[in-house]
């Protein structure tokens, strides 16, 4: 994931209500925070909510194992408590395919320093499974429930969607399965059972190409050279793409129909951009005020 965290499973996390936050967080979210840290990093942390009983709660999602997230995080916290000027509690979920194996310590002679190393293979999958949050059912994926038993939990809910939420809960689950490397199993499900979404999804300015790109590297990864490269390459870019459109999706449910100037605007942004957009959306009352300048 660019920039370290998916933008989409960003937005599914703090639209949740359900299992995974609460007990990664420790309780009901009450209040979603938007901090950004001193401009000298110029970094966002991925999520930051006060909790039923007071407390902060920073949630950091990694899909790549770093040598430095101790470090990162030590900072973090020290910007964090500066700025809210008490403790927050930090946890970094892993969500990678590859074992973890960051640490989750950092020390010095006079500093030491932890925070919180959750792998979403710990989780309870089956109580994500069961969880009445779609979201829970699908990130259930990534805790290790069989895809199978996820697809009988979540295509049925799918299926019974209106075609923008049905949409939505499509990328949803091709961006969460792409960190299990099983894109083509949700496509192919899409295109057996629920074929009028699928073509929705292929006359979709932004997921249409996005699935026509992997189709085409299924029929040619016998024949490529040096594919795995080019595969990593392409389920990026094809992550960013359903990235914005989730964003985009966001902002008409929340603002109404997108103006053409913002359109592009949406349109040139950077993926750093994109994270600060989305934070932004969460708590702003206007597009304007989304769309402000720093």
């Amino acid at each position: 994931m660019g920039q370290e965290y998916d933008v989409s499973l960003k937005l599914l996390f703090r639209r949740s209500k359900g299992v995974a936050i609460q007990r990664l967080l420790g309780g009901k979210v009450t209040e979603w925070l938007n901090v950004e840290l001193p401009r000298v990093r110029n970094r966002r942390v991925d999520i930051l909510a006060r909790t039923e009983d007071g407390s902060i709660a920073s949630l950091e999602l990694q899909s790549r194992n770093v040598s430095a997230m101790a470090h990162r995080q030590a900072s973090y916290y020290l910007d964090l408590h500066g700025l809210l000027g008490q403790h927050i509690r930090q946890i970094v979920l892993y969500v990678g395919a590859e074992p973890m194996k960051m640490p989750h310590t950092f020390r010095t002679p006079v500093l030491s320093f932890r925070y919180e190393l959750v792998d979403i293979r710990s989780l309870d999958g089956e109580a994500l499974l069961a969880s009445k949050d779609l979201g829970d059912a699908m990130l259930a994926l990534l805790a290790g429930v069989d895809r199978e038993r996820v697809g009988q939990r979540v295509w049925p809910e799918i299926e019974e969607m209106e075609a923008g939420a049905r949409e939505d809960a499509i990328t949803e689950l091709l961006l969460i399965s792409g960190l299990r490397r099983q894109e083509d199993w949700v496509l192919e499900r899409v295109r057996t059972l629920m074929p009028l979404s699928f073509d929705v999804v292929m006359k979709n300015k932004v997921l249409g190409p996005m699935v026509r790109r992997k189709l085409a590297e299924q029929r040619q990864r016998a024949m490529e050279s040096g594919r795995e490269e080019g595969l990593e390459e392409g389920m990026e870019k094809g992550r960013q793409e359903g990235e914005l459109a989730m964003l985009r999706r966001y902002l008409e449910s929340r603002f109404g129909p997108i103006p053409t100037e913002v359109e592009q605007k949406l349109a040139k942004a950077s993926e750093r951009q994109l994270n600060k957009l989305a934070d932004r959306a969460f708590t702003a009352s206007s597009l304007d005020e989304v769309f402000r300048k720093n």
